[in-house]
């Protein structure tokens, strides 16, 4: 795409194939046998990823080629319900046909046995590229609107894919037959598409807000500490606890009142000044599905957690550098920050230490301590709950670390000469 303001979009089936993809005419495709191994007698799945590159409605007529005779030539050993299907793809979606085949008992084993898909592209009226040849844009899987759809990407991408065509030009994949290892399952043998992507799933982030705005605001007066801070705060030990980094009530604390801050800080009114995160991924989930507001502890815990944690760290740096007149990260590297904490809280195995656990999320919630006060919380004992788990982290002070146990020293003592 040689005009550099032309729309790309984002590169979903290149992101669950690995980058393995093969274009026919304005659709790009890859193919996958799954089980790759089937026992004979088993059924089994062609799976073809599609992709329309085009922003107008494509109909593709899909026609599966499967072996007519076994390795020793005996025919009728492979089967299904219908070889064909017809395709209505909306401008730009994304989806996945799915393909059953079952086989005889009797049919002889091999490696390497050969699938194929036949494939005819027609455009229905006109319309613009909307991906480029190498399939698009990089796509982030965090902008998945639906946690269904988003494990679905998930399992897809486990899978190993083909973009092989034969001298006809039709998509072909490799599978083996094994030895029969008992009674064949049940299944559908019809063939389906299953939608994972379309052009409504990446609108930009002002045109989602205009759309969801509204339902927003509705949900906005219920992001209150009253409803979020308890279950933020039980959120942050769960997660810091699976990332290999326990943390303390105390420390815990602080973390859960950043995130507090940031939610009731809400939306600028300044047209200049950017949405948050989380606020543009709320409005997409409301456009998506407008009950994606009614359970708050589920909103914040789970469908706004990543962009939160983003969110709350730019904050959490901008705030230490105002009170400690150290400005650690600029803007976009505070960002990137706050990205590889959610990768680390999300890894499930030891991924976080004791700088990244205070830097900057813990600091940030000492530096915000009086603007989150909860009901009977006395302020100056949340302070010394810090101040004493600081104290029972002194064994881990290294060379490397110091200057992070030096900062928050300097950080609880500010908040101690407050009172």
């Amino acid at each position: 795409m040689a005009d550099s303001d032309a729309v790309n979009l984002p590169n979903v089936v290149g992101y669950i194939t690995r980058g393995v993809m093969k274009e026919f005419d304005v659709v790009q495709c890859a193919l996958a046998v799954n089980p790759q191994q089937t026992p004979a007698g088993q059924n089994f799945e062609a799976l073809l990823m599609v992709q329309s590159t085009f922003d107008g409605d494509v109909d593709v007529h899909v026609r599966l080629l499967f072996p007519a005779q076994d390795v020793k030539g005996e025919r009728g050993r492979f089967f299904t319900k219908t070889d064909r299907i017809l395709l209505g793809l909306e401008p730009a979606e994304v989806g996945v046909v799915r393909l059953p085949i079952s086989c005889s008992p009797l049919t002889a084993q091999a490696i390497d046995y050969r699938l194929g898909v036949e494939l005819k592209v027609s455009k229905q009226g006109r319309g613009e590229r909307v991906r480029d040849r190498q399939g698009g844009a990089a796509f982030d899987p965090a902008d998945m609107l639906n946690e269904k759809t988003a494990a679905r990407i998930d399992e897809l991408r486990r899978l190993a894919y083909s973009d092989r065509t034969d001298r006809r030009g039709r998509l072909i994949a490799a599978f083996d037959l094994i030895a029969p290892t008992g009674p064949s399952l049940g299944l559908n043998l019809a063939p389906e598409w299953e939608s994972l992507w379309t052009m409504r799933d990446h609108m930009d982030a002002q045109v989602v807000i205009e759309k969801a705005g509204a339902l927003a605001q509705q949900v906005l007066p219920n992001l209150n500490r009253n409803r979020v801070f308890m279950p933020l705060m039980k959120t942050v030990q769960a997660r810091y606890a699976r990332a290999g980094y326990p943390l303390s009530a105390g420390e815990a604390l602080y973390i859960a009142k950043l995130l507090t801050l940031v939610l009731e800080n809400g939306v600028s009114s300044n047209p200049d000044v950017p949405p948050p995160h989380w606020y543009v991924r709320l409005c997409r989930l409301l456009y998506a599905d407008q009950r994606s507001g009614h359970n708050v502890e589920h909103l914040v815990t789970e469908l706004l957690w990543d962009d939160l944690i983003v969110d709350a760290t730019t904050l959490a740096f901008s705030m230490i550098a105002v009170v400690t007149r150290q400005q650690l990260l600029g803007d976009a590297e505070a960002e990137a920050y706050g990205v590889n904490l959610v990768e680390r809280l999300s890894a499930g195995m030891p991924a976080m230490d004791f700088p990244r656990a205070y830097v900057p999320l813990v600091m940030g919630g000492l530096v915000a301590n009086t603007r989150v006060v909860l009901e009977r919380e006395q302020v100056l004992d949340s302070v010394h709950a810090l101040d004493q788990a600081l104290d029972k982290r002194r064994p881990e002070m290294n060379e490397y670390n110091k200057e992070v146990f030096d900062m928050t020293e300097a950080l609880i003592n500010r908040a101690l000469d407050m009172f």
